[in-house]
């Protein structure tokens, strides 16, 4: 629906849907305002529920995720919680190059 509206609006509209990620972390807070209008229409809203999955172990990991609202837990494969993370929360994954 979004594409329906001129492309300046556009922009303007993904700014403030995204201008408290913009605000809280320190990445984006200092970007200069040209560089936040170009990644707010890049950057996409999601919504998980409860017990669902974001990412499982042994999927590739193609984006990066700002928790904005709730928590998500690390579970290890038998169940048992790693860790809690939430707003504002940052973590490192490790990746691993496989040449072959």
């Amino acid at each position: 629906m979004l594409n329906l509206f001129p492309e300046n609006l556009q922009t303007d509209i993904c700014l403030h849907i995204h201008q408290d990620l913009f605000k809280a972390n320190s990445a984006f807070r200092t970007a200069v305002p040209s560089c936040q209008r170009s990644l707010a229409t890049k950057l996409k809203v999601q919504h998980y529920l409860p017990r669902q999955y974001v990412i499982k172990q042994g999927d590739e990991v193609d984006r990066v995720f700002f928790i904005m609202n709730g928590i998500v837990h690390v579970i290890k494969p038998d169940g048992q919680s790693l860790l809690a993370l939430g707003k504002d929360k940052i973590i490192s994954v490790e990746t691993r190059l496989v040449q072959g």
